[in-house]
Order: structure tokens, then sequence, then C-alpha cells
């Protein structure tokens, strides 16, 4: 098969391979919430401070959108793209290493470096390659990758860390970034997307500060922050709440992956038929479901369910968010995408 033909499907293959690393950016994302009793009782530190190791992550995401999106765009995607695998390789390891919280928190901001840039790169990259009547399901079919992993690369990744210890999930996600990268390599074609303009910081924040620009930026912040309120402490409300077993939030954890990749699927096909409906049908569902949230996590039955739903409203919004912050400008839509992932 040509690496840039298209499938049956009717999308290119180098679609898929970035989906690769979406998954596992997703699984390091998010797995850190599932081991949290574990890295406290490690480090011997209260859950709260090791909490901090989620918010060193969004915090690495923020800052590094603005800081590695620019430098990359003077290069062709692939080995942009590339590089960032080997950032989250490298970041991985020294989560995996790490003797203290101190630093587990720098090694989780370092990995974060990664995430809006490969994610900001590689949807616009997604939307150039696939038909335009098929732009936002090339979109979610790149998060496709994140949704997987919240079926398959969490739960694993958490039921190795309480098997063997949070270190080795670390480790495992190191492999694959390796094998992300490698994907790359074999499938993605090598030259610059289309239309996409060099541009100074200055020029950057010009484009960013655009009011249709910061307009998306805000409805993808306050959207989507919610979400993260309510996951960040997913094990322990499990625990201390819904008063289950520990080992028993590996599984419920495949209820969100599948709700995700439900909600993916819906998202896709919404905003293909229109960015603005899809957004404001996907937006309430997630309000309607964080507000169930607390009443449906006091039993193991409702609980199960309030998790699957969060996963479906949570990721039914990605597309249309993402593809609203594409159509927000004509100008450098690697860096907005990159902010936009910021946002998220």
């Amino acid at each position: 098969m040509n690496i840039s033909g298209h499938r049956a499907s009717g999308m290119p293959s180098a679609i898929y391979a970035l989906s690769v690393g979406a998954f596992g950016i997703g699984t390091t994302e998010f797995v850190i919430m599932g081991l949290l009793l574990n890295v406290a009782h490690d480090f011997n530190v209260s859950v709260t401070l090791a909490a901090y190791s989620i918010t060193a992550y969004a915090f690495g995401v923020v800052i590094g959108a603005p800081l590695i999106t620019p430098f990359l765009s003077k290069y062709k995607k692939k080995p942009a793209l590339i590089c960032l695998m080997i950032i989250f390789t490298i970041g991985n390891l020294w989560c995996g290493i790490s003797d203290s919280i101190t630093s587990l928190i720098i090694a989780r901001v370092i990995t974060a470096f990664a995430h809006a840039s490969f994610f900001g790169i590689s949807s616009v990259y997604a939307s150039e390659l696939a038909p335009p009547d098929k732009r936002a399901s090339a979109v979610s079919a790149v998060f496709l990758g994140a949704t997987l992993a919240n079926i398959m690369g969490v739960p694993l990744g958490t039921w190795i860390g309480q098997l063997f210890g949070w270190r080795y999930t670390f480790f495992m996600v190191a492999i694959i970034g390796m094998f992300s990268a490698l994907s790359v390599v074999l499938l993605v074609p090598n030259r610059k997307s289309e239309n996409e303009k060099i541009l100074k910081i200055t020029d950057e924040l010009k484009v960013v500060a655009n009011p249709n620009v910061l307009r998306s930026l805000l409805i993808t912040a306050l959207g989507f922050s919610g979400v993260f309120s309510a996951f960040t402490y997913i094990a322990p409300m499990l625990k201390d709440v819904t008063n289950i077993n520990e080992k028993f939030t590996p599984p419920i954890l495949v209820l969100f992956g599948v709700g995700m990749v439900a909600g993916n699927y819906i998202g896709g096909k919404l905003t293909d038929k229109g960015t603005r409906k899809a957004l404001v049908i996907t937006l309430s569902f997630l309000i309607a479901v964080l507000c169930l949230f607390p009443i449906l996590m006091l039993n193991i039955a409702t609980a199960c369910i309030a998790i699957f739903l969060l996963g479906m409203a949570m990721f039914s919004t990605i597309p249309p968010l993402q593809v609203q912050a594409l159509d927000s400008t004509e100008k450098s839509k690697s860096i907005v995408s990159s902010f936009n992932i910021a946002a998220f």
C-alpha cells in the first residue's frame, strides 16, 4: 500500500500512524489518575501532593504549545513528529526512575512538552491528508488513539502499576513512545503542511490574539475544564465515595475508555454535519453528565454508568472544539491547534 494512499475507509494510512502517538500520549496523561494512591504511598506524601504530578503535566502542555510548536514549524512535519516522540519517550523514562515527588513532577512537565505540539501538528496534518468531507472524522481518527489508550493502555498500565509498581507503568509507556516514533518513520509522508507559513513569536501571538481564535480557545477551556476536575480524583472517589476495592479500579477505567470511543465517533460524525450544532449538542451533554456525576458516584452500579458517560461526553466534544479552532484562522493552523490542545 502507498503510504500516502487512502484506505477503503477513505482515510490515509498516515492518520492511523499518528493515532499510535496519540495512544501513548493518552496513556501517560490518564494513567497517573489510577496510580495516584500508589505514587502517594511510595513517596510517603499526601494524595493532594501526589496530584501535583497531574497539574505538572497540564503545565507542561500549556507552556509546550507556544514554546515547542513555533520552533518545529521551521521543519517538515515528519521529523518534527519523530522529535516529539523522542522527547515523550525520554520524559516517561525519567518518570520511571524518579526518586522523589519533585523529580516526578519535573519529569511530567518535560513529558508534556510533546503533548500539545503532537496533537496540534497531527490534527492539522490529518485534516489536510483526508478528503474535504472527512476533515472532522480525520481529526477524530487521530484522537482515536487516545480513546483506545483508555480502553487498553490506562487499565493495563494501572494493573501493571498495582502489581509490579507504578514505575513499570512509565517504562511501558516509554516503549509505546519508541513504537510510535517507528510508526511515524514508516507511514507518515515527509512534507510540510499546506499553506503553512513560518511565523516569528510576535506574529504568532498576533494570530492567537485574533478575537475568533481567542473565542474558540475560551470555549474549549471553559467547556472542558470540568472534565479534569472530576476525573483527576477518580481513584480516591471510587475508594472513598463508592467504597470499592482498589483492585477493581482498572476494569472500571475500561468503561471510561469505551465511553471515549463512542463519544469520539459521535463527535466526529456530528461535526462533519455542522460544527456549531455539534458544539451545542456535545457541550450540553457534558454539562448534564457533570451535574449528575456526584449523585451517580454514590454506589457502584450508577458509578459505572457515570464513568462511561463521562468518557463519552468528554470525547464527543473534542472533534467540534478542535475543528472550530482550526476554522478560526487561515494562518498558522498548527500553532492555533496546539494552543487549543493547551486550552483542553
